[in-house]
């Protein structure tokens, strides 16, 4: 690999027609500069750029924050951790062109993505904290920095991953090309939601706003109500055809305060122009809202939970405690120290057989926990996810890889033969899940089929360690 790096803002450092190693060396002698990071300021924002060329391609990497409560050194770290991360580690995975880090003082698990740490390719950024919140005893913990960095890892990961997999993968690429459309569909409804906001707001009296609040907050009951009952038949197992009639009724009641909802926000507006826009505008989203609808059930769809989802969690994962030379990492950042959960939750030190998975294939996922959502009309019902999720936690997509991850760590990521040559193991590993979300878009007899948690382990674990592979590790190293 050839490799050039420069250190922008404050000092310029370039290297170029180095090996690896001596790529590793320079960013090593650069990361161990006490002032190689000059933070700077553009308006709310504090930021730090780094660029390098890799073979031949620029890359561009900026951390920034917004959260006063972050400090100079939190930037500089984080900026440390990334260019140590894709260097000294990844040099068989492919490194984002352009990255934002951004980063907050806390952050926690949630629905709504701006609270939680998480990439995001569309905006290829990446959201992380100095702290992770977590709640217990009806109270929020902050645990210490030390617990945020395998976090901070893990998000950096499924940037390097994705980029990795857009070239190279197709079915990826393409999931993440309607992941794209998607948000540009969004963007139009945002738009045109937006100037539907606007005209409201000039004609809305203290009067007119009451009444839309109230009948917003009867709908939102309505929606909590129907989402209790959609929960209660999926954890019991029950039949859904002898709750058909109830969760009808709820749908023609939700229909009725939407049109009500509709008819007072009309009545306010006193201006024909005005009036006769937001009519249209209501016309135009109707097409954009059901192709929009129709995007959000392909990309939620459980069996895309389990093609990308769950391989990249584990692939995101296996980087993490490679990275952190610690299979309990992951565990511990995101769990109470001690608890039971920490003990089994994606702990690469696990000594899961195959024989304890399940068998069985579950397709019910999170089954519409969601159905009740609607963001654009302001009304966010939520429930605990966490304990929703399904009714067993082989099945979620954080853990179904759980078997897999424990067979890698005792076989390759411990192995004193690899020690060396971790990368290298890593993208044999990332080679492997690529053959396996391909087999299963491409065979027969697997497109568009659930696997059971220990048909996936199986799977997953006979193709990291098959003949080819096991050749290709022993030619390595």
């Amino acid at each position: 690999m050839r490799c050039l790096f420069i250190l922008i803002l404050f000092l310029l450092y370039s290297f170029s027609g180095f090996s690896d190693d001596k790529c590793k060396e320079a960013i090593n002698e650069l990361l161990n500069a006490s002032n190689q990071f000059e933070v700077k300021q553009y308006e709310n924002n504090r930021y730090i750029e780094a660029s390098y060329i890799v073979d031949g391609q620029n890359k561009l990497i900026a951390v920034s924050t917004q959260d006063d409560l972050v400090k100079d050194r939190d930037l500089k770290d984080l900026m440390k951790t990334y260019l140590s991360l894709n260097i000294s580690l990844l040099d068989d995975f492919e490194i984002p062109n352009q990255l934002m880090i951004i980063l907050s003082k806390h952050l926690t698990t949630s629905v709504v993505s701006s609270k939680s740490p998480h990439y995001n390719p569309i905006r290829s950024s990446v959201n992380v904290p100095v702290q992770f919140l977590k709640s217990g005893f009806h109270k929020w913990y902050a645990k210490h920095p030390k617990f945020s960095k395998p976090i901070q890892v893990h998000e950096i990961a499924h940037a390097i991953i994705d980029a990795s997999f857009q070239k190279t993968l197709e079915p990826w690429a393409k999931f993440k090309q309607t992941q794209k459309d998607w948000a540009s569909i969004g963007a139009q409804k945002n738009q045109l939601n937006q100037e539907l906001i606007s005209i409201v707001n000039k004609y809305q009296s203290a009067e007119s706003k009451k009444i839309i609040e109230d009948l917003f907050e009867k709908r939102a009951t309505i929606t909590g109500e129907k989402a209790d009952l959609e929960i209660k038949i999926w954890k019991k197992n029950l039949d859904e055809s002898k709750h058909k009639e109830s969760l009808k009724r709820f749908d023609q009641k939700i229909t009725r305060l939407n049109e009500k909802i509709y008819n007072a926000r009309l009545y306010s507006i006193t201006d024909e122009n005005d009036k006769k826009r937001w009519v249209e505008i209501i016309e135009e989203l109707k097409p954009i809202n059901e192709l929009y609808n129709q995007y959000m059930e392909i990309l939620q769809a459980d069996i895309n939970s389990q093609l990308f989802t769950a391989y990249d969690e584990f692939l995101a994962d296996t980087i993490t405690v490679t990275y952190l030379n610690d299979p309990k990492s992951i565990s511990k950042s995101i769990e109470f120290s001690n608890s039971k959960k920490e003990k089994i939750s994606r702990d690469f030190e696990n000594k899961l057989p195959l024989s304890v998975l399940p068998d069985v294939v579950q397709t019910d996922g999170v089954k519409k926990v969601f159905t009740s959502f609607d963001l654009s009309n302001g009304v966010i019902y939520q429930k605990d996810v966490v304990t929703e999720w399904g009714r067993n936690k082989f099945y979620e997509a954080h853990e179904i890889l759980n078997a897999t991850r424990g067979h890698v760590w005792k076989y390759y990521l411990s192995n004193p033969l690899y020690s060396k040559k971790k990368s290298q193991v890593l993208g044999l590993i990332a080679k492997a899940v690529a053959i396996e979300i391909q087999a299963r878009v491409a065979e027969p007899e697997l497109i568009g089929q659930f696997l059971s948690p220990r048909q996936m382990n199986k799977r997953l674990i006979e193709t990291i360690d098959r003949e080819k592979l096991a050749k290709e590790i022993a030619k390595n190293f």
